[in-house]
């Protein structure tokens, strides 16, 4: 999305002032067309993650965990569709689009553990772990 959305920008904007639709119907479209996409590779890729991973084989853990990703990946996709507007170039929304991730993963308990962090940042007052908000 960082990059497709800038090339398909100046189409998107001269067809808004056309009054043919609307940002927010474009959106919707944009995610709905892609939606049976992402289900479907979400769904394959988090299968063979979920068997080799040995998780608990029950259905109910199974699909929660694929409602999660495929519910993350429609958030990063947003996410990517909003740089990809923000920003003023193709390059300038491959250099943002790390960025704005990073505060995610470093407080997702890969680089920082629960007990290094200050005393503000306590992680029971600020929802970042999402991974454990699901199990």
């Amino acid at each position: 999305m960082l990059l497709a959305f800038p090339l398909d920008i100046g189409i998107m904007i001269r067809e808004h002032r056309n009054r043919w639709y609307s940002c927010g119907a474009y959106f919707l479209a944009k995610t709905f067309a892609d939606l049976p996409f992402q289900i479907f590779f979400d769904l394959l890729f988090m299968s063979i993650a979920y068997l080799m991973s040995d998780q608990i084989h029950s259905a109910a853990r199974f699909f929660l965990f694929n409602m999660f990703v495929t519910m993350n990946s429609l958030v990063v996709q947003s996410m990517g569709l909003l740089i990809g507007a923000a920003a003023p170039s193709v390059e300038a929304s491959t250099f943002i689009g790390p960025i704005c991730c990073i505060p995610v993963l470093i407080f997702a308990g890969f680089f920082i553990k629960k007990d290094a962090l200050a005393k503000g940042w306590d992680r029971k007052n600020i929802m970042m772990d999402f991974y454990r908000f699901f199990t």
